[in-house]
């Protein structure tokens, strides 16, 4: 009896020592940071939610890093205001296999940046406008707390407000509403010129990047550019950086760009945007990039 009793506590002491073992090891490994740029948005309003993830161990860890959520170990939690967990309706990136590429040494970070509403889009409600879901997802509105899982660590929870659009953002909303009731495939040059209209109007609008980039997008010049051969897409996003460089969007613009520039072009290019928009995403993009050239 004696002897079975030992058999069995044996490796179960083993088995308690391996587990625990692993549980501190997974809560030293990463630290894990989230931010919002403020506490109400409006309807259809782009929500961007900063993402840090920083290597606190002494080693040189190998991860998929905030590539794709809600897949593998990563996820984007919104929560409504019942407690309830909002449907995630974005993206799935089923192409992420194991092991990770990105290795971060100690005490490096991992930054993204992701809009909630492309996240968490609503198919089954109705905002009040008929503008076309695919440019302009929203939320209903009502306050909403988000959190981010990343393996065995957990951020910080943040709690927003989505409300009702007034005023100049009202009228901008009401204009996209047009733009996305004339919007014909075959002839997209009226939609494109509301979207300018909108632009010019409102140009500290929360809507006026998206618009922006409509009414290049489906301008007869870019159509015409199609035609002949001469339209380059790095040409669109190099005006974006230029008048959005705070945009959550600017990393992908980056890449577009840079993608065919050698080490050094695309080190020279990188520093003299930088040096020209201090302190946004597009520059936190940059220093992400710079530091992984070569690797």
């Amino acid at each position: 009896m004696k002897h079975v009793i030992k058999n069995t506590i044996i490796p179960l002491l083993v088995f308690i020592v391996i587990f625990f073992s692993g549980v501190n090891s997974s809560e030293n490994k990463w630290k894990l940071e989230i931010k919002l740029d403020k506490q109400n948005y409006i309807s259809h309003e782009p929500i961007w939610l900063d993402i840090t993830l920083t290597n606190i161990t002494s080693d040189t860890l190998r991860t998929h890093g905030l590539v794709s959520p809600n897949c593998r170990k990563f996820f984007i939690e919104l929560i409504d205001e019942a407690g309830k967990l909002v449907e995630y309706t974005g993206a799935v990136n089923s192409m992420v296999t194991l092991p990770g590429k990105l290795l971060l040494n100690a005490g490096e970070q991992d930054y993204r940046s992701f809009d909630l509403l492309e996240l968490f889009a609503s198919y089954d409600k109705n905002s009040g406008y008929s503008v076309p879901i695919m440019r302009f997802p929203f939320i209903p509105e009502g306050t909403y707390t988000v959190r981010v899982l990343f393996e065995d660590d957990i951020s910080n929870e943040l709690t927003f407000n989505i409300v009702e659009p007034a005023g100049d953002e009202k009228e901008a909303l009401e204009l996209i509403e047009k733009a996305g009731k004339i919007w014909k495939q075959n002839n997209t040059d009226p939609s494109s010129q509301i979207y300018k209209e909108i632009v010019e109007r409102f140009p500290n609008s929360v809507f006026a990047e998206t618009c922006f980039y409509l009414s290049r997008f489906y301008s007869q010049e870019r159509w015409n550019g199609l035609k002949d051969g001469s339209y380059d897409k790095r040409i669109l996003y190099k005006e974006m950086l230029h008048n959005y460089p705070n945009s959550g969007q600017s990393k992908g613009w980056l890449m577009a760009i840079t993608r065919d520039m050698d080490d050094s072009k695309k080190m020279n290019f990188l520093n003299k945007l930088k040096e020209t928009n201090p302190n946004t995403r597009s520059a936190k993009f940059i220093e992400q990039m710079q530091r992984r050239i070569g690797q």
